[in-house]
């Protein structure tokens, strides 16, 4: 397997089970606790979802402009591509590179992840998925 698709298919594998976790560096959890956002009690899986992804691209299409201040307020708090957060979302680059996996995540509601605290409304979400549906267009 290539490894970009073998980097792809392991960060899906986390996200498809319980490694939907609010960004922290390694010493917020330097307690040794369960980690942030993490009680007994409390259900960290994603709300249930209402989107749908788009059959085809809307007219006229949505560009980069239209979706990188969805990704501003709601994404680069923890994808920065620092210590502490996961691959970067911070260029059209980015994003366009893990669009395949964006498209997942927006279409099972599981980023952000429910205790970064972080809302994102499905409109915001189906933007997004009608960009990508679209090609991507910067």
């Amino acid at each position: 397997m290539h490894p970009k698709a073998l980097g792809h298919a392991l960060v899906l594998a986390l996200l498809a089970g319980s490694a939907l976790t609010a960004c922290t560096s390694d010493d917020e959890d330097a307690d040794g606790g369960a980690g942030p956002g993490v009680d007994a009690g409390v259900d960290p899986s994603p709300r249930e979802c209402m989107v749908t992804a788009p059959t085809e691209c809307p007219n006229p299409a949505p560009r980069y402009a239209d979706v990188e201040p969805i990704l501003q307020d709601r994404c680069i708090v923890c994808h920065l591509g620092s210590r502490g957060g996961p691959w970067a979302l911070t260029s059209y680059g980015h994003v366009l590179e893990w669009r395949d996996l964006i498209r997942g995540v927006m279409l099972g509601c599981a980023m952000p992840p429910p205790d970064a605290g972080i809302e994102m409304p499905d409109e915001e979400r189906e933007l997004i998925l009608a960009w990508i549906r679209c090609g991507a267009p910067e």
